[in-house]
């Protein structure tokens, strides 16, 4: 498997080189039209010249007197060579005055006693040289007689174009090379901080969470590590929050667990006949074993909530009535502990929700309330309707809440620093109803002062189930 620094290094390679290949090739190729373009051009406007001057002066002489004529009259340049051939392509005179042997058959001597006129670029056969030739026909009253050729020499033109291709596939090399060499660069400082990533899901997959990114950049995968940074800081706390949590309930279960165990023994050692302490003893085992079931109901409800499979069952209710019904269910409770509790919901009316988890969310919150009252203090259940809902408030002159555990109190496994705290579960479960109902719970509380639960549901609760 290619890693992901090879697969941007083998890209950026490939898209430089097909870069740097085509423009290299568009170049050359206009250098190279450029010049031998341009040479053929200019050679041939020259020739082209001097082959209509031949023809128009030199026109009654014979074929040998017009090539001596040709070479006493128009002085040979030093980059062009001059020759005259009859019609079957021989020699008749070259640039230095002598006839040759032989005949030559190049293509412009071929299309010049055919079509008046003629070219040809190539190798010549005699030593290889590259040249340029034209041929154009010599008229002795208006019919062919033999053939001039310009001859020139491309040597020139080829060490620079050479000249010109070495430099650029030097510098198309060099290129190549140092845009290699950045983009390895590139690619390694790209690479590196997807690698720490790595390292660090793979401390996070071996369950150490105290591992940290240290990209202090602005891009996107330094926002990722930091978010990683984030996600390991809260399962932290909630893995701290978790064995709080374990601890607290195991503390809860033993406390009513050895009540009940001690009250157990009590009664079969003891005298059956002391009606008072069996009574006794069975109202503690009761109570006990309530406060149980409570609490095994309450992390029952929270199980299923965390799986999403806590079922809700919305019916249209009246509101006072199950705030009157709190209020005859708590009585013995607020007698007990001496805390008056008073319910208002003149106008409250009818809601659409699931009643008896809205009772059990008062319940959990009513509990709460009268837990942390002081004797002789007043809790006030009260209900009123909104233009768009419900509003539900529990209001208490208890013990308050510090700033500090304000923020946390509904989160889950959270408990307080009062001796009375609960499991912690009991809160975040209640919440959790709530926003089911597409509701939602919030909690203002000053120290010593007291603290106030307010809800606020629609009219018709749209359960998100």
């Amino acid at each position: 498997m290619k890693s992901i620094k090879s697969k941007l290094l083998l890209s950026h390679f490939f898209i430089i080189l097909l870069v740097t290949t085509l423009f290299s090739t568009v170049f050359l190729y206009g250098v190279h039209r450029y010049y031998y373009q341009g040479a053929k051009e200019a050679f041939a406007e020259r020739v082209d010249v001097l082959s209509s001057y031949y023809n128009k002066f030199i026109n009654d002489e014979t074929l040998r007197e017009k090539a001596t004529e040709i070479f006493q009259q128009i002085p040979t340049a030093d980059y062009m060579s001059i020759q005259v051939l009859d019609l079957s392509g021989k020699v008749l005179m070259d640039a230095n005055g002598f006839e040759q042997e032989g005949q030559l058959s190049s293509p412009d001597i071929t299309e010049a006693t055919q079509a008046g006129e003629g070219s040809w670029t190539g190798r010549t056969e005699q030593d290889g040289e590259h040249v340029i030739a034209y041929s154009y026909a010599l008229y002795r009253e208006e019919n062919a007689v033999g053939v001039v050729r310009f001859v020139t020499s491309l040597t020139a033109v080829d060490k620079l174009y050479a000249e010109i291709v070495l430099v650029t596939l030097t510098l198309s090399v060099g290129i190549i090379a140092a845009s290699f060499i950045v983009s390895l660069f590139l690619s390694s400082r790209m690479v590196g901080p997807l690698l720490e990533l790595r390292r660090i899901a793979n401390a996070y997959i071996r369950g150490d969470f105290h591992v940290r990114s240290e990209n202090r950049q602005r891009d996107e995968i330094a926002v990722l590590g930091q978010t990683m940074n984030v996600m390991a800081e809260e399962i932290l706390k909630t893995d701290k929050l978790k064995h709080e949590f374990i601890s607290t309930v195991s503390h809860e279960l033993r406390t009513p667990l050895t009540s009940i165990q001690g009250w157990s023994e009590t009664l079969l050692t003891g005298d059956m006949q002391d009606r008072e302490e069996l009574l006794d003893g069975l109202q503690t085992i009761r109570d006990e074993a309530k406060r149980l079931n409570g609490m095994v109901n309450d992390l029952l409800d929270f199980s299923k909530l965390q799986a999403k499979h806590l079922e809700m069952h919305p019916t249209r209710w009246n509101v006072g009535e199950l705030l009157h019904e709190l209020k005859i269910q708590f009585a013995a409770h607020l007698e007990q502990k001496g805390v008056t509790l008073r319910t208002e919901y003149d106008d409250a009316g009818y809601i659409t929700a699931d009643r008896n988890r809205m009772k059990q969310v008062l319940i959990n919150l009513l509990d709460n309330a009268i837990k942390f009252s002081h004797k002789g203090g007043e809790v006030l259940l009260r209900a009123r309707r909104l233009e768009q809902g419900l509003q539900l408030e529990v209001i208490d002159e208890g013990e308050g809440i510090a700033p500090a555990d304000l923020e946390k109190m509904m989160t889950k496994f959270f408990k307080g620093k009062s001796k009375q705290s609960g499991s912690g579960i009991g809160l975040a479960l209640a919440r959790e109803i709530v926003e089911l109902h597409g509701g939602s719970m919030k909690m203002d509380s000053e120290l010593h002062q007291g603290t106030t639960v307010t809800i606020v549901l629609p009219s018709a609760s749209s359960l998100l189930t």
